[in-house]
């Protein structure tokens, strides 16, 4: 078995005392709802929320920022993929999941962006084995397949993130104007 080197010493303890082990305690799930899902969830609620109030009450000034919505979250992201040098079908791609990711907590649009960076341009094993002498050379964080991928994964990253601060600013500020 592999065990953590910050688990070793303990076992050792536990295997050469003969000391009880007490597997109650730790076949306990913890509970999967606390503070951490509830805050995951509250920015995406609340954006939801807010276009939903918007389409009861002006279905044009909801339709308009939600177009506001889009392109606010899919410009930046495209703009990431775009500058990451990802396949072309990745840039396209970005720029439909981003609005959609950006409601989705436990997936981003850098994930989506990443794992279809790899799909359509999967590292050889050549740039796996230069792995290590290629990161540190900027220039080659746009050739190596692998770095690519990372590239692929964090600029749409932050071009959603960038986005999703600006159309809920936008969002708000239509909420709020009425």
């Amino acid at each position: 078995a592999v065990v953590g080197a910050g688990h070793c010493p303990g076992i050792t303890r536990i295997l050469t005392n003969d000391e009880p082990v007490d597997l109650e305690q730790i076949s306990v799930l913890p509970s999967s709802v606390g503070l951490g899902t509830l805050l995951m969830w509250t920015i995406p609620m609340v954006i939801l929320g807010s276009f939903a109030y918007l389409y009861s009450q002006d279905a044009a000034l909801a339709s308009a920022s939600s177009k506001v919505w889009i392109l606010a979250n899919g410009v930046p992201t495209s703009i990431g993929a775009l500058i990451a040098l990802s396949h072309p079908l990745v840039i396209i791609l970005a720029f439909v999941a981003a609005p959609i990711t950006s409601l989705i907590p436990w997936i981003g649009a850098g994930v989506v962006t990443g794992l279809l960076q790899i799909y359509l341009v999967p590292p050889r094993v050549k740039e796996l084995e230069s792995l290590s002498e290629e990161i540190g050379v900027t220039k080659m964080w746009w050739k190596n397949r692998v770095l690519k991928v990372f590239l692929a994964f964090i600029l749409p990253s932050l071009g959603s993130a960038i986005g999703t601060f600006i159309g809920a600013a936008e969002l708000f500020n239509a909420l709020f104007d009425t």
